[in-house]
């Protein structure tokens, strides 16, 4: 009887870690996108200053995103949107065809869409 309770144990110990590695696992990946953007801010503040007093957006190129071959194309783009048009178009699939375009707003003016194959 012994065993069968150390064996159970020793399940629900791994049952228990799995739970807690999936709890913390989605937001990880998700704070990717803000770590970038937080270590990389000097520059995209300096290329917005240098852009002048401006109302159009400013785009910055964040790359494929796809991780895994059958993911398709998902290019992402930091966007700099001082008048916050954007906001109208978070959550909401943008795309025509072929390619979708969503748009998630991260924080202030700054708003990432990624071009996607669906």
């Amino acid at each position: 009887m012994r065993g069968v309770q150390k064996k159970w144990y020793s399940a629900s110990q791994q049952l228990i870690k799995i739970v807690v590695f999936c709890v913390l696992v989605g937001p990880c990946i998700r704070a990717g996108d803000y770590i970038h953007l937080i270590l990389m801010y000097p520059r995209y503040a300096a290329s917005i200053s240098a852009a002048g007093n401006t109302d159009k957006p400013l785009r910055f190129e964040w790359g494929d995103k796809a991780h895994w071959v059958t993911d398709g194309l998902q290019f992402d783009t930091l966007v700099y949107d001082p008048t916050d048009a954007l906001s109208a178009a978070v959550g909401k699939d943008r795309g025509s065809g072929e390619m979708g375009l969503a748009t998630r707003h991260l924080f202030g003016h700054f708003y990432v869409e990624r071009e996607f194959s669906e």
